[in-house]
């Protein structure tokens, strides 16, 4: 039967091998290698993403959901639409295409052909590493190689023994390696390929290996391992009570005992570090065997995989998502029918019979899947008790859910969720006790209205207006109006405040009877206070005009500071972000009486190390991406800090702080501001700056700071793109004007005024090169004259006033400089 199987794929394979490139005499010379490397070089086409069939149901699910998220992520993170499919499909689509593999020879045809020839081998159960032989179910390996069939395209191989574990290898989709190993419980190890040969190969001299150096806490029940160094080291002890009570209430709750084998948790600072160590970049994850638990230590006290490895001892949990995932979350979230009522309210109760396969589970958004298995659980547990749930769960192990369902029950599952669902719509709402991300999420459904302060200039009105129209934060609606526009009606509502209390009335009317006030540049809160006029506000709180609704507070101490959007802190009520770095949180205690703050919040300072240099101070996370980059990141600003002195000689410029993350959720967790684009790093007048690792090469944010710095005023944002790109095209020694002059030819070359607020690549260039133009030959003086009326003024009359002259009759002139004779005109 095996010879049988063999000459099957042999006879598929064979042709397809057989039309590809044969293997050279060394590897080709455009293809460096890097994970990463992938995302840059390949275009629309040329990518297919393939998944392993030949394993169990719930083996092909565990790949085929891998290799979708995979594909979902690159289209959010790049706008890349790569085709996900099977292994089948892949040996006649794969001809003169870049692949990606996610499975093992076992279970993914193509890769079985390809593997003797891969520099990471799979070998069964185990993996052929370099000189090691890893053998470990838990093991994965991601890694990037020409592919031997065809040495023009790569093949990127996610691998491991259990398919299952695919969906917790998040951590080697971005990376600067050629590959990622994770072994064991916690050994990892990256690195790049010896590439001197016909074939890339493991090379221990370029191989980095990955053991955290961890303190161990026991409990009866557990084991937490920590850094001595770290924040949570001090609450241990009572994260420790915390899970051991909720150990004895799911236990108590399924009628079993606890594991014989303490369960470990491995606590990490943030999700990098997590993903460094485990794979994995997601908050939590466990892997139920052991048991282990590996977890973020913002989330320590989350007792959902607690419930997990409890109820595993009932039965085997991936046949039975629905369950298995309801059970956790309703063991861990107090408000669980409050959390499923916000996707029943927007587009209708998610069908529990949708979700009753592992396969409808996994197709759902995750969120709303979660939410709705919780609240239908509690519910079946509420209703109808635990035996019966116990009963319920142990059968939907060995047959479909809904036939499991109604042996147990003795009722079909689809009127059991109708019930529900009535008893939803009683609910009439959540209550007041919602978090901050919580209120936007669940409480303020469907919508809330939005009330911007009207007080101030026009210049400043319009910035706040801006504030209020990005206040839903994406996930409540809103309707905007200036605070003087209000009802009494509106009030009544759900609300949200943006602005402060001296340019908003009713920010003004409330601002007395809150926790945390906002007054002038100063926020205060439980007797402290902390001045910044760039600081910001986000906090949750009853609506004192109508105390079951929602007040928000969007708070600003300047104007300003509006531009960046406010972070939803997790399991917080409140948030003060600072421009110095620093972020405080905290929560209120809520009773019949309010909401009232009689403890201090907790200050978070984000734990950075520092690069320092004369001209600027580079801060970074420990065990970053940034941290193997530090003198890439330096070289390239060798030339630019000099090229911004040069440009502004009678400017003191401050040295730059450059704060480096690895994500937007990373930056937003420790500087408060939320939605950042990768191509918008953030800024202040300060002399700080943030910005995600993609911008490390291509953004310069020290460019902006300098240029509103010179200015002394807020400049427009078209101008501080135009010039950060003219900094950056002079610090890599680009061509601005052959990139206009390309433009012209193809008839794509706009008028300044109509381009100004453009933010194509082409507008930009455009304008970058204008302001060359500007600066080199009409002198710095004037430019900043023009740059500081840019903030309140259009940009024709903020020229204008500056040059003595209208902006075409200066355009045409910087069109006569790189040799282009054909006049552009623009319209008011």
């Amino acid at each position: 039967m095996r010879l049988l199987s063999f000459v099957l794929v042999l006879s598929i394979v064979a042709p397809w091998c057989a039309s590809c490139t044969p293997i050279p005499s060394a590897p080709s010379r455009t293809l460096p290698g890097s994970i990463r490397d992938l995302y840059t070089r390949a275009v629309p086409g040329e990518v297919l993403v393939s998944y392993g069939t030949g394993g169990t149901g719930p083996e092909n699910d565990s790949m085929m959901t891998a290799a979708r998220s995979y594909a979902d992520w690159v289209r959010d993170c790049f706008g890349l639409e790569w085709e996900v499919v099977s292994d089948r499909e892949a040996l006649s689509k794969g001809t003169g295409k870049h692949l990606v593999v996610f499975g093992n020879p076992s279970l993914h045809s193509v890769h079985r052909t390809l593997n003797d020839d891969l520099p990471i081998k799979f070998d069964g159960a185990a993996i052929h590493f370099g000189d090691e032989y890893i053998v470990d179910e838990r093991a994965r390996a991601a890694f990037i190689t020409p592919n031997p069939t065809d040495p023009s395209k790569y093949v990127l191989v996610f691998a491991c023994p259990d398919v299952r574990l695919l969906r917790d290898f998040d951590a080697a989709f971005d990376t600067l390696d050629d590959f990622v190993v994770v072994r064991g419980t916690l050994k990892a190890s990256g690195g790049f390929f010896d590439k001197s040969g016909s074939r890339w190969k493991v090379s221990p001299s370029s191989t980095r290996d990955y053991e955290p150096d961890f303190e161990r806490y026991d409990s009866a029940h557990f084991v937490f391992w920590y850094r001595a160094d770290s924040p949570c080291a001090a609450q241990l002890e009572s994260a420790a009570n915390h899970h051991e009570e909720s150990l004895a209430r799911i236990c108590e709750t399924l009628g079993v005992e606890p594991p014989e084998r303490k369960i470990d948790y491995y606590l990490f600072s943030s999700n990098e570090e997590k993903g460094i160590h485990t794979g994995s970049k997601r908050d939590v994850h466990a892997w139920r065997e052991g048991p282990a638990v590996y977890v973020v230590e913002a989330v320590l006290l989350s007792c959902h995989e607690d419930a997990h490895v409890v109820a595993d001892g009932v039965a085997p949990q991936d046949e039975i998502p629905l369950l298995a995932e309801g059970f956790a979350v309703q063991s861990d979230t107090e408000d669980v029918h409050e959390a499923a009522i916000a996707p029943a309210s927007e587009r209708g109760p998610v069908p529990v019979q949708s979700l009753a396969t592992a396969e409808g589970f996994t197709r759902a958004d995750a969120a709303t899947a979660s939410a709705v298995a919780g609240s239908f659980t509690r519910y079946l547990i509420q209703s109808r008790g635990i035996p019966k749930f116990r009963d319920c769960y142990r059968r939907a192990s060995a047959a479909p859910l809904e036939e499991a369902f109604r042996a147990a029950y003795g009722e079909d599952m689809a009127e059991v969720a109708n019930e529900w669902e009535k008893y939803l719509e009683g609910l009439g709402g959540a209550p007041l006790t919602c978090s901050l991300r919580d209120a936007f999420r669940v409480g303020m459904k469907p919508g809330a209205v939005a009330i911007y302060g009207s007080g101030g200039t026009p210049e400043e009105q319009a910035l706040l207006l801006e504030a209020a129209n990005r206040s839903g934060m994406g996930k409540v609606p809103v309707v905007v109006k200036r605070d003087r526009d209000v009802t009494g009606r509106d009030l009544e509502g759900h609300i949200i405040l943006v602005g402060n209390p001296s340019n908003n009335s009713v920010y003004r009317k409330v601002n007395p009877m809150l926790p945390v006030r906002l007054d002038g540049d100063a926020f205060r809160a439980a007797g402290r206070e902390w001045r910044d006029p760039d600081g910001t506000l986000v906090m949750v709180h009853p609506n004192p005009f109508n105390s079951r609704k929602y007040m928000v507070i969007m708070g600003f101490a300047g104007v300003y500071a509006s531009r960046r959007t406010p972070a939803l802190p997790p399991d917080a009520d409140f948030q003060i972000g600072l421009s110095t770095g620093v972020v405080i949180r905290g929560a209120f205690r809520k009773d019949r009486r309010g909401w009232t703050l009689d403890w201090d919040p907790i200050e978070q300072y984000p734990p950075f190390n520092t690069f320092e240099s004369a001209d600027e101070v580079i801060h970074y996370l420990p065990h970053s991406v940034v941290e193997t980059q530090l003198p890439r990141i330096r070289f390239q600003r060798l030339r630019m800090i000099p090229l911004l002195k040069s440009v502004f000689p009678g400017t003191r410029l401050e040295k730059f702080h450059l704060y480096l993350f690895d994500n937007a959720g990373q930056m937003a967790f420790y500087t408060g501001v939320a939605d950042v684009a990768w191509t918008s790093p953030i800024s202040w007048s300060a002399g700080a700056c943030v910005s995600p690792t993609y911008d490390l090469y291509d953004g310069m944010p020290e460019a902006s700071i300098a240029l509103e710095s010179a200015a002394g005023a807020p400049v427009d944002g078209g101008l501080r793109r135009a010039f950060s790109s003219w900094v950056e095209a002079r610090t890599a020694n680009k061509s601005l004007g052959d990139r206009v002059k390309a433009a012209s030819a193809l008839g794509r070359l706009r008028p300044l005024v109509d381009a100004w607020s453009d933010d194509s690549p082409e507008a930009v260039e455009q304008r970058a090169s204008f302001v060359g133009y500007l600066v080199e030959r009409r002198g710095a003086q004037a430019f900043l004259a023009f740059a500081r009326a840019s903030g309140s003024r259009a940009a024709r009359d903020a020229f204008k006033g500056a040059y003595g002259v209208e902006i075409e009759e200066v355009e045409r002139a910087w069109l006569e400089s790189l040799g282009l004779q054909r006049g552009v005109s623009s319209t008011p």
